[in-house]
């Protein structure tokens, strides 16, 4: 018989069975890593069904945070395996922290600069922010400041109702050309420009006309760009509301498209992992900004996890620069995007 030392400093025969060796401690932790494992997995097979019944795509919305279980649930099985059941009692909460600390690290360098907020966009481009500014938004100065500082073309508003019409005066500088519905109660979307805005509309979701969405023109000299601003229904309320939607703002840019070039930009509240966010690229036509950039929710733990913020654009756009900006009072940041629209003589 041979003895050999365990990793607590215990004695135990060889080829005694690892789950012998790993004690109270190991399985317990082999218990929580198959249930991490288990809870990753159900949660990426509910969003793998969402394209079949729209009210399984909330678990999209948590994708990359179940990969992280999935991930933690393995190691820890494999460590206690391995006979190493002290480091698998680390690796899980290690995986923990690591997943929910990863959207942070992305959202925080991806975060606008001093310098960059100051410094008007490269020539030729067309800087576009999209901004939730949150109906419980307490610090409506830093919203403004950072609108006035960021030196943007266009501007999109969500939730900036009639509560906060009061800025748009303290606005009208940085931008003259305004339009919206942020006057009637549940659209609450506004549109702010530094050039003409012309076919200037709106929907609403309280009219009954559709989800909150702002629309206007800009003129010929930026070869009549038409801008949406969306802000659409969050899934947990009613999945099939923001499928409905999503079908009928993607059927309002792919007509737009028709047109000319149009942007779509706002808060979707759908995760790239989304059935409803590819069913949105695939029926509108538009291609997407390609960056995941979590920017929700910023406030009041300051940790953002999700990317529901978006921009969409017509062929032939490009987007040059895509970032975040800083925490401006409102639980969104600011997404910040530099497009260069096609060659008008081609």
């Amino acid at each position: 018989m041979k003895l050999k030392t365990g990793t607590s400093g215990s004695t135990v025969v060889a080829g005694t069975p690892w789950y012998e060796q790993a004690g109270a401690l190991g399985l317990g932790t082999v218990g929580l890593g198959a249930l991490s494992l288990l809870a990753g997995l159900g949660v990426l097979g509910l969003a793998m069904l969402g394209p079949i019944w729209p009210v399984f795509d909330i678990a999209a919305h948590l994708g990359l945070h179940a990969a992280g279980a999935v991930f933690g649930g393995i190691l820890a099985i494999f460590l206690v395996w391995c006979g190493w059941p002290i480091r698998a009692v680390l690796a899980l909460p290690a995986i923990a922290v690591a997943t929910i600390a990863l959207p942070s690290v992305i959202a925080i360098f991806s975060t606008l600069g001093v310098d960059d907020a100051t410094t008007r966009p490269a020539q030729g481009t067309l800087r576009i922010v999209s901004l939730n500014t949150w109906h419980s938004n307490q610090d409506l100065d830093a919203t403004v400041t950072f609108l006035e500082q960021v030196k943007a073309d266009v501007v999109v508003l969500a939730e900036f109702g009639p509560e906060k019409r009061r800025v748009l005066r303290r606005l009208a500088t940085s931008y003259p050309y305004q339009t919206g519905c942020s006057q009637v109660i549940y659209c609450g979307m506004q549109l702010l420009s530094r050039y003409p805005l012309k076919n200037t509309s709106f929907l609403s979701r309280h009219l009954r006309t559709g989800p909150p969405t702002v629309l206007a023109t800009l003129g010929p000299e930026l070869g009549g760009l038409q801008i949406i601003g969306v802000h659409l229904m969050r899934p947990i309320d009613s999945y099939l509301g923001n499928y409905r939607e999503v079908q009928q703002i993607a059927g309002l840019a792919r007509e737009a498209n028709i047109l000319g070039p149009v942007v779509v930009a706002g808060d979707f509240n759908l995760t790239g992992w989304s059935s409803n966010w590819r069913t949105f690229r695939n029926r509108s036509g538009l291609m997407h900004m390609d960056r995941f950039l979590p920017s929700w929710p910023a406030a009041p733990s300051g940790l953002p996890q999700l990317a529901i913020d978006h921009v969409f654009a017509s062929q032939g756009i490009t987007f040059e620069r895509v970032r975040l900006g800083p925490a401006v009072g409102s639980d969104h940041r600011p997404l910040v995007v530099d497009i260069r629209l096609p060659d008008r003589k081609r």
